[in-house]
């Protein structure tokens, strides 16, 4: 099996810095495997502080541009078509590997809360 080099990326979790700089990974062709702060791996951001406070910030901004999307786009505007949109366009982003990624500081919760929020407000504006 070939492996594709240009896809290796090396990120470390713990606190020991001593293993950390001790300890070094290389690729099948012996090139440096180089660490990294953050990495996507199924359309989930990890950081090496096992935070994932770059991913709920990137998820709020793609279900904010989904929610602008929807206002402008859908002129039908009634309770149950906006329910529908949100079902079925912006409830996927959030919900998808949510187990994982669960924030647990304050101001992750609030920014994830936020995005129902603001989404009930708007509905029921609406109506």
């Amino acid at each position: 099996m070939q492996f594709n080099e240009n896809k290796f990326q090396l990120l470390r979790y713990g606190t020991n810095q001593d293993i950390k700089d001790s300890t070094s990974l290389f690729e099948p062709n012996s090139k440096h495997i180089e660490q990294t702060q953050c990495v996507k791996d199924l359309d989930i951001k990890m950081s090496d502080t096992l935070s994932f406070t770059e991913h709920i910030e990137t998820l709020c901004k793609k279900v904010r541009q989904n929610n602008r999307w929807i206002i402008i786009t859908f002129h039908a505007k009634d309770m149950h078509n906006m329910k529908t949109l949100w079902c079925s366009i912006d409830q996927p982003h959030i919900d998808c590997c949510s187990q994982l990624w669960t924030p647990q500081r304050v101001g992750d919760i609030q920014k994830s809360e936020s995005l129902l929020r603001y989404s009930v407000r708007y509905i029921q504006y609406l109506t």
